[in-house]
């Protein structure tokens, strides 16, 4: 591998050593788009290795690094901003590296990237930021990583110590082979990746062999890279610029007057962006849209192919089912299949009315199929209600017809595949209502609609009526209603025979509604006063009118309170605010209303919010995501089982999908028939909104096609191998999802499927951290799999110096292609002057993207004329020679490692002479000396040379100026994270003070009203300066006024934690020491070897003042303390002085407890009398007397080992425990 060529090199680099047992490694997967990092994990009950998640819990950041406002913005914080700065957030660098300037402004220009550089001392680009700071490619992948020389150049800029660089393919066979046994038969394994710019095809050849490990016999996994073949300049992004083009002639189109939307940076970028999703989506779908909202001049791009989609958040609840007659009979058939028992029985408790209210016009003879008729305007069942077809048994599950002759009543059955659920049963009554008035013919089967039940009495209004009586009776109450309403506006009088049910609103979280109230610029004054009318407010219940058993609340607002409604707005408006955001962002549409085409994407009514969104699935996400995050920040959760979806324009099996993803209610088509039945384009309510198929987006990238079968036919032309020959064929990357690719694959290799086992974003990564913890001393796998990777690229080394020819000598290919890494070459060469040595590929018409020379490395040999001349003068046996040494490293990067020059010499020197004495087997003759005649004496010299190269790399000096100012952003950002941090602990932190200062009524209890009360003005006051003057305060300022508060809190809250939590103390210490009675009385009956002397050693008294008494007398003189101070006042002990007390005690007791058992000890056997001891019975027992009587311990000693009959001597026994 060469410092040009991988567009997709991995880093299997160490992070850490603590110790040889701990080490850690990670591997990165750094691609044109994405970064992915594996981690090795060491710790028992861990997945060995695993993807690790960034800061928004997703497994792959965004490659980017911005630069706005003077900070920096790395992965998904720069991600946030590509759309609105196009000219700062930078891209594909790791595919400018190393590439000449003009080279690099093609590519800027071709990617319509609108970024500033400049040339570099090294003849590459340099990009220079807003504040005019230029950086090195370099160092901009520093900040995300970079590849091969400039990659390791960036690590080192990173700090990031390398193992290795591995190519794609050799991660991939990694991953693929771990886990498999090739004992039993080898394989060629195809691996085609297709990523966002390049596209290669690699052959591996997977095999085992057998191996010596500890003395036996092992088999061993490998595989060798037999070949690659790539394509540098095909990818993902080549689909996805043939749809910006597209797009954007068919934008200019739309506007003319020669404007061409290329020329503006931030609409393409806008336009990449959707674009990007568009075709994302064409992976699962035949359709798929793409709208850009003010993509040019306040122009909406709007490509005009169909009617818009939309998703309709709402309440509404419609079923349809269908029954009929044959020639006005009923069909004797039998039910078919299960029968749901909870619609049964819904259904039969209505039969009677269903019977007398329900007829239809059925045709002759035919089985009336449930979900193919045509019921609703031109649409049939299936398509106007997908949450009954997504349950339903089949496609065309029936209605079952069945009549009894004795009774003369019918019925009809349903084939489901699950029971409805009690939610559902509503629904069956909601159809029993719609399905009335139609009468049997004998004509076709056909039904007339009416305008069924709507939902007009389920929800009552403010005054308790529901939207029907509003409706039927408008004429008559409209002007009295607005006269009650004008006067309550007016007069805030309401009339006191008016039902006042209003509604109110209000957060569950005072703390977000106060910092919601501080954004909106209220000052801290009226801010204390709302908050006075939240938490002082009373209540009464009104008898006769008048007010009765005034009632004081803790906190909130309740019926009846204006109040409310405001507040409830201004916290609702961060709700729109965080819309507005994902429509910066491009991440959620809306309609287009009227003919000034505004831009609706909610409508608000109280807590009743209509939301409009585009179908596809990741929009709907998006929006749903969004109201659970605002409902976990203001405590206004969203009740997705009372909201409802409903589908303008849309499929129904997509609909039917959105429903499930939603999890929530749905609605069929006819309950918003009369807004469908109105032409949309006409009027201007809805915006028409484009689409392109996947036909039209195969047609436009129809030459793609063919150009990305070139790998995979070539590594088989290469190899001489058949289709039929390869064992698999995997697809890794995630341009390989396009289904037009896989056809054409499918259809070249003549497989019906091809095999995806591996992920294919992940695979890459996780096959490289395989490699990494190989490659570490600290970490032995159980698995081994052995990698034969090679050079793809062939080398060559070239001479130039004075003196030297261009022949074979001068030029050799010293690097063959698929050359196996890593490896050691030498050259040596006859020559006396200084050269150059120069690297070039071997194949000048398959140069890496942006080369435009074959040349990509020089070394200039020095030292050589210096040796020639110092040691010309003398007697050369053999001309001068420079020995070349050089190394393929296993990251494939070829480098000149050292030069020497080698010399030889030849001198005549001064021998001594030696006698040699021959001896003869027969006689002794005297010695005879033999002059030995001077020899050729040869000196041979190596004198090391000096080499210097250039891989247009960066300088020493460079690399130490870069290192700095990397120094200098990191310290930066971690000074604006803390920042951030800061800021935001300081806000929490009164907004979470207030609200148990307002809620706590335990705080009376230990802290005085004028505390409790400056405390609060104290907050107010921080409060209003950080939302002014604090704004852009540094972290110490944060810091300081966050250290002032805990300072007047803690003491506060201290006193409030104790409250409750030294009773609980004093009640465990008491009861514990009510238990210790209970242990030494078991000591005694138990452990009888715990005696009180022995206990007392550890001093622990039986008897008198024991330390237990101390810790009681000690709890009752503090508990006599604290009632006679002030709960306002320091507490004259704390909980955890009480269970340190106890807890040392409860040690000490314990190590008593832990003194084990004694082993007895065994009596020695008495030694025998002998005869000839010398001395008589008598003598023996005088003298055995004397003894006892000179040396009592010698009966102790004795007597220790026990009686004769084995019985343990009670003393002895004790005194064996005093030893111990």
């Amino acid at each position: 591998m060469n410092p040009f060529f991988r567009l997709g090199i991995f880093l299997s680099l160490l992070l850490l050593i603590p110790t040889p047992a701990q080490s850690a490694v990670s591997s990165i997967d750094l691609g044109s788009e994405w970064v992915k990092v594996a981690v090795v994990n060491l710790k028992p009950g861990q997945s060995p290795i695993s993807v690790a998640i960034n800061e928004m819990s997703k497994r792959k950041s965004p490659a980017l690094v911005a630069f706005q406002s003077g900070n920096r913005l790395i992965g998904e914080e720069a991600a946030g901003i590509v759309a609105r700065y196009p000219d700062k957030v930078y891209s594909f660098i790791r595919d400018m590296i190393g590439k000449p300037y003009n080279k690099i402004q093609d590519f800027l220009a071709k990617m319509y990237l609108p970024y500033s550089i400049v040339e570099d001392y090294r003849g590459t680009a340099a990009i220079r930021v807003d504040d005019g700071t230029v950086y090195s490619l370099e160092e901009l992948e520093a900040m995300i990583l970079s590849r091969t020389q400039g990659l390791l150049t960036a690590a080192q800029l990173a700090g990031v110590n390398v193992l290795a660089l591995i190519n794609e393919h050799s991660g991939v066979a990694l991953q693929y082979g771990i886990d498999k046994d090739f004992s039993n038969g080898s394989r060629h394994v195809v691996f085609y990746d297709m990523g966002s710019s390049s596209t290669y095809a690699a052959l591996v050849y997977f095999s085992a062999y057998n191996a010596k490990e500890y003395g036996k016999t092992v088999s061993v996994n490998q595989f060798q890279v037999k070949d690659v073949i790539w394509d540098p300049e095909l990818g993902g992004q080549n689909m996805e610029i043939r749809l910006v083009e597209y797009f954007a002639d068919e934008f200019n189109n739309q506007v003319g007057n020669g404007v061409d939307v290329r020329k503006f940076p931030k609409a393409m970028a806008k336009l990449k962006k959707q674009v990007k999703r568009t075709k994302e989506i064409l992976s699962a779908n035949t359709v798929a849209p793409i709208s850009v909202e003010s993509l040019y001049d306040d122009r909406d791009f709007r490509y005009v192919k169909s009617y818009t989609s939309l998703l309709v958040f709402s309440v509404q609840h419609q079923f349809l089912v269908k029954f009929g007659q044959e020639g006005l009979d009923w069909r004797p058939k039998k039910a078919n299949g299960a029968v749901g028992v909870g619609v049964w029985k819904e259904i039969w408790k209505e039969s009677d009315w269903c019977w007398d209210n329900m007829t239809f016009r059925v045709g002759k003879g035919n089985m009336i199929r449930f979900w193919t008729d045509v019921w609703c305007s031109e649409s049939s069942l299936y398509q106007c209600f997908p949450h009954l077809f997504g349950m339903a048994a089949q496609r065309n599950s029936t209605v079952e017809e069945m009549w009894d002759q004795n009774s003369g009543q019918g019925n009809w059955n349903l084939h489901f595949l699950r029971d409805f659920n009690d939610w559902e049963l509503e629904l069956v009554g909601d159809f029993l209502h719609i399905l009335r008035g139609f009468k049997p013919s004998l004509e076709e089967d056909s039904v007339l609609w009416r305008k069924g039940r709507s939902d007009k009495d389920k929800a009552p209004g403010l005054d308790g009526f529901t939207i029907a009586v509003f409706q039927d009776c408008w004429d008559v109450i409209k002007d009295g209603l607005v006269r009650v309403f004008a006067k309550f506006h007016s007069s805030m009088f309401i009339n006191q025979n008016t039902n006042a049910s209003f509604i109110v609103l209000l957060p569950k979280k005072l703390g977000f509604l106060g910092s919601c109230v501080g954004e909106e610029g209220f000052s801290s004054k009226w801010r204390i006063w709302m908050t006075g009318c939240l938490s002082s407010v009373s209540y009464a219940i009104l008898v006769n009118g008048n007010a009765k058993g005034w009632v004081k609340a803790s906190r909130g607002l309740r019926q009846g309170d204006p109040l409310s409604l405001f507040l409830f707005t201004i916290v609702a408006n961060v709700l729109s605010r965080m819309l507005l955001k994902a429509e910066e962002e491009s991440v959620l549409e809306g309609f287009r209303v009227g003919r000034n085409r505004i831009r609706v994407t909610r409508l608000q009514f109280a807590d009743d919010t209509i939301f409009f969104a585009n179908s596809c699935t990741e929009e709907l996400q998006i929006l749903k995501s969004l109201l659970l995050v605002f409902g976990q920040i203001s405590g206004l959760k969203v009740n997705l089982d009372k909201s409802n979806l409903f589908g303008i324009n849309l499929d129904q099996n997509h609909l039917s999908r959105l429903f499930q993803l939603a999890k929530m209610d749905w609605v069929p088509p006819r309950s918003i028939s009369d807004m469908m039945s109105i032409d949309y384009k006409e009027i201007g309510l809805f915006s028409a909104r484009s689409t392109i198929t996947r036909e039209k987006f195969e047609e436009l990238c129809e030459d793609l096609w063919e150009r990305s079968l070139i790998p995979a036919k070539e590594v088989l032309k290469n190899s001489g191998l058949k289709v039929d020959e390869i064992y698999a064929v995997e697809l890794i990357g995630g341009a390989t999802r396009v289904p037009k690719l896989q056809a054409k694959l499918q259809e070249f290799l003549g497989r019906k499927d091809l095999d995806r086992h591996l992920d294919a974003d992940e695979a890459i990564v996780l096959g490289a951290a395989l490699h990494a913890a190989n490659l570490s001393d600290g970490i032995k796998l159980n698995r081994k799999l052995g990698m034969v990777d090679g050079s793809l690229y062939g080398l060559v080394v070239e001479l130039d110096g004075p003196g030297l020819l261009k022949d074979e000598s001068t030029r050799q290919l010293i690097v063959p292609r698929m050359k196996k890494l890593p490896s050691k070459m030498f050259r040596s060469i006859i020559h006396d002057k200084d050269f150059d040595v120069s690297f070039s590929y071997e194949n000048e018409d398959l140069l890496p993207p942006g080369v435009s020379s074959p040349r990509f490395a020089q070394y200039a040999v020095s030292g050589l004329a210096d040796a020639s001349a110092k040691y010309s003068s003398r007697n050369l046996s053999s001309p001068i020679k420079a020995n070349l040494h050089f190394s393929l490293s296993r990251s494939g990067i070829l480098s000149l490692d050292r030069a020497d020059a080698v010399i030889e010499i030849t001198e005549w020197v001064e021998v001594p002479k030696v006698n040699v004495t021959l001896e003869n087997s027969t006689a002794a003759s005297p010695n005879i000396s033999v002059e030995v005649s001077p020899h050729n004496a040869s000196e041979d010299s190596n004198e090391n040379l000096h080499d210097s190269g250039t891989w247009n790399a960066l300088s020493k000096e460079s690399i130490a100026e870069a290192k700095r100012k990397l120094e200098a952003l990191d310290k930066k950002d971690a000074e604006r994270r803390r920042t951030a941090e800061l800021k935001n602990n300081l806000e929490g932190y009164i907004y979470t003070t207030k609200e148990k200062l307002e809620s706590s009524e335990e705080l009376e209890k230990i802290s005085t009203t004028q505390e409790r009360q400056s405390f609060i003005e104290k907050l107010d006051e921080v409060q209003e300066w950080l939302y002014t003057d604090g704004e852009d305060a540094t972290a110490a300022e944060f810091q300081e006024r966050l250290d002032l508060l805990k300072s007047i809190g803690d003491p506060i809250f201290f006193r409030l934690t104790e409250l409750t939590a030294r009773p609980a103390a004093m009640e465990d210490a008491h009861k514990y020491l009510g238990q210790l009675n209970q242990i030494v009385q078991d000591w005694e009956t138990k452990k009888p070897w715990l005696l009180k002397d022995k206990i007392d050693e550890h001093n622990f008294l039986f008897s008198g003042l024991s330390d237990g008494d101390k810790v009681k007398n000690w709890l009752e003189e503090k508990e006599a303390e604290q009632k006679k101070s002030s709960g306002f006042s320091t507490p004259a002990f704390t909980s955890d002085e009480v269970y340190e007390k106890i807890f040392k005690f409860q040690e000490k007791v314990a190590s008593i407890n832990r003194i084990p058992k004694p082993k007895p000890k065994i009596e020695k056997p008495p030694k025998k009398e002998t005869e000839n001891n010398g001395a008589s019975s008598e003598e023996k027992a005088n003298a055995s007397s004397s003894t006892s009587e000179k040396t009592p311990s010698s009966q102790n000693d004795q007597s220790a080992a026990g009686d004769s009959d084995g019985k343990p001597n009670e003393e002895a026994e004790g005194d064996a425990h005093d030893e111990l």
